[in-house]
C-alpha cells in the first residue's frame, strides 16, 4: 500500500525550476547597535557580522581560529577573559556558520544589565587583540587536537 501511494505522489509531482542564486551579502556601511528594552536581570549580547562563506580558502583557517576565541567554549580565550578573569558573563561563545554566501559570525554572552556596556567594551576590544595579534603556536596547536577529536 506505502509502494501504491508513493508511486502515486511522484507521479503527482512535477519538476520543479532551480532556486534562483542568493544575492550576495554585504557588510553595513558603519556598525549598528540595537539596544531592544526588556524587563530582566540580564542583558543578552549579541556582537557578530557577515563573515567567509563556506567555500572560501580561509574558512578552515578561520574556524580554527574562531575555535580559539569563542568556539570552544570552557577553553576559549573570550571564556578565560570575560567570566574567569572579570566575571561578567555565566557563559560566552562565539560561532560561525558557513554558507553559501558569508555567513554569520557571532559572539553571544549574558550578563547583568549593569555590566552589559562594561563586558560588551571587553569583548570588542579582546577581539581587535585576537585580530591584531592571533593565537599562540600552543593554543593553535590544542585547537587543531580539539577540532580533530571532534570527528574520531
Amino acid at each position: 500500500q506505502a509502494e501504491i501511494i508513493s508511486e502515486n505522489l511522484g507521479i503527482a509531482i512535477h519538476p520543479g525550476t532551480h532556486a534562483s542564486d542568493i544575492p550576495a551579502v554585504t557588510l553595513p556601511a558603519a556598525t549598528v547597535t540595537e539596544h531592544i528594552d526588556f524587563p530582566s536581570t540580564q542583558n543578552h549580547i549579541l556582537i557578530g557580522l557577515p563573515t567567509l562563506e563556506k567555500n572560501n580558502p580561509d574558512f578552515f583557517a578561520f574556524y580554527i581560529g574562531n575555535e580559539i576565541l569563542g568556539g570552544s567554549g570552557l577553553a576559549s580565550q573570550l571564556f578565560e577573559v570575560v567570566r574567569e578573569q572579570e566575571g561578567l558573563a555565566y557563559s560566552i561563545r562565539s560561532h560561525v556558520m558557513p554558507l553559501q554566501q558569508k555567513g554569520p559570525f557571532i559572539i553571544s554572552l549574558q550578563t547583568r544589565n549593569d555590566e552589559s556596556a562594561k563586558a560588551r567594551a571587553l569583548v570588542q576590544d579582546h577581539l581587535k587583540t585576537f585580530i591584531n595579534n592571533g593565537p599562540s603556536n600552543h593554543e593553535l596547536k590544542k585547537a587543531k587536537q580539539n577540532i580533530a577529536g571532534k570527528f574520531l
